[in-house]
């Protein structure tokens, strides 16, 4: 069962799928925004892309608790210098489930 409250230290896990030909999968863990920290962000928007993509990087930073974001074979730190560099579908895909507009993507059945 979903629950209702966000509670301090609530985590959900997140998943963008990937879309072939355009960019991969990301999984993530992240603590989701509170009511005030949604309706700040939709503020955002008026400031601009720079700004925009600035305020939304560190929204994500703060919320982030882990990922699976590779460089080639290396790990990559949820920071707001990488985050700027994701696919801006991923980008969009990760805020949105962050501030509860939309829930994790369903993972393909590519094990079966």
């Amino acid at each position: 069962m979903n629950a209702v409250f966000i509670d301090d230290g609530m985590t959900r896990e997140g998943y963008v799928a990937a879309f072939p030909r355009l960019h991969g999968a990301v999984t993530f863990i992240f603590r989701p925004a509170l009511p005030e920290a949604r309706f700040s962000f939709a503020k955002a928007f008026d400031d601009g892309g720079k700004a925009y993509t600035d305020r939304l990087c560190q929204l994500l930073e703060k919320h982030l608790v882990e990922w699976d974001a590779k460089r080639g074979e290396q790990a990559v730190p949820a920071k707001t210098e990488n985050l700027r560099r994701l696919h801006p579908n991923i980008l969009t895909k990760m805020l949105d489930q962050v501030l509860g507009y939309t829930a994790a993507d369903q993972e393909s059945d590519e094990k079966n």
